[in-house]
């Protein structure tokens, strides 16, 4: 049966473990923020969510943008097909025949 002294010192024992561990969190993503931002992969400013999302979009249409134009330059030099020739407006088979 749990005693009184024994149920305080679970407790306390939980609080200062989780308090600790709190801690030690909080100095490590303070640490691999400045990380972050001194490497310029972070900016220091505060941003709104809206500002947040333009800004990912910006950055993943440069990325898309960059990857798919140094593609084309290492391929033969003939820009990928866009045609959708083999797309079938009506419902297939797995075996690609229309049904």
């Amino acid at each position: 049966m749990n005693t009184v002294k024994s149920t305080l010192l679970g407790w306390g024992a939980l609080i200062v473990g989780a308090g600790g561990s709190y801690y030690a969190a909080r100095k490590w993503v303070n640490q691999r923020r400045a990380m972050q931002e001194a490497r310029g992969e972070r900016s220091s400013e505060k941003l709104d969510w809206r500002s947040k999302i333009e800004r990912e979009e910006k950055v993943h249409q440069h990325q898309h943008t960059s990857a798919s134009s140094s593609a084309v330059a290492a391929s033969s030099g003939a820009p990928p097909s866009t045609s959708s020739a083999s797309h079938t407006d009506g419902p297939s088979s797995l075996d690609g025949k229309p049904s």
